[in-house]
């Protein structure tokens, strides 16, 4: 009966993900001892309790990685167990949890997701069974969150939305924002519904609004390493 080396194991899940991530023009994910510390601990719970949730022991995956020194912007974190009374080679352990959580909706959004910067990747074995237990737990950690600025020059009140959340931002006012991950900024033409412009906010953004004569124009200054996309009506 083939026995899996979960070191390696644990190593093909890094590589598998960052391949795919790759493949998809996202970032490689890089190794973080704390998140890989609290992906160790809660692998080993698993694989000896009868439960199977990201809140079996009581607490969410930012609780866990908070617990291991992981100072956390954002925390996401994917499960797997995987079950074969002939046992797993190395690889064929690691595909088959990648492959699962690529066809889950949910995990396949974290494992693809743009903003996450770091991975911590654990495997356990429950006792007396060939049973493995995988947990996947991505990061962005504080010091990355994206901090951007919008100006009001217009000489009126402007409506705005940013991650689905409705603003009002009175004449000669700046508002600062600071999320964990990068999302859609749209403005409304002044007493309307109407979107006039619509940009993904990303780190050091600033969008200075002016008053046209059809009602609004925004600027945008854009930071000159992370700039920021403008998106299609």
């Amino acid at each position: 009966m083939p026995t899996p080396d979960i070191p390696k194991v644990e190593a093909a899940i890094v590589e598998m993900t960052n391949a795919i991530r790759k493949q998809h023009n996202l970032n490689v994910v890089k190794p973080n001892p704390d998140l890989a510390e609290a992906a160790q601990g809660y692998a080993r719970f698993l694989a000896t309790s009868a439960k199977f949730s990201h809140t079996a022991d009581g607490r969410h995956p930012s609780d866990r990685a908070a617990a291991a020194g992981y100072q956390a912007c954002s925390v996401a974190e994917n499960l797997s167990s995987n079950l074969d009374t002939r046992g797993f080679e190395t690889r064929q352990l690691a595909r088959e949890a990648v492959q699962g959580w690529l066809n889950s909706p949910g995990h396949r959004r974290n494992l693809l997701a743009e903003h996450v910067t770091h991975i911590g990747v654990a495997v356990a074995k429950a006792p007396g069974e060939e049973r493995y237990i995988s947990v996947q737990m991505f990061g962005r950690p504080q010091e990355l969150a994206y901090r951007f600025r919008v100006n009001n020059a217009s000489g009126q009140t402007v409506s705005y939305t940013f991650l689905g959340k409705a603003y009002d931002i009175k004449p000669r006012y700046s508002s600062r924002h600071t999320s964990c991950a990068p999302g859609e900024i749209a403005f409304r033409k002044p007493g309307s519904e109407k979107v006039v412009a619509r940009y993904k906010a990303r780190d050091g953004d600033t969008f200075v609004l002016r008053r046209t004569d059809d009602g609004l124009k925004v600027e945008l200054v854009r930071s000159e390493e992370k700039p920021g996309k403008q998106l299609s009506n």
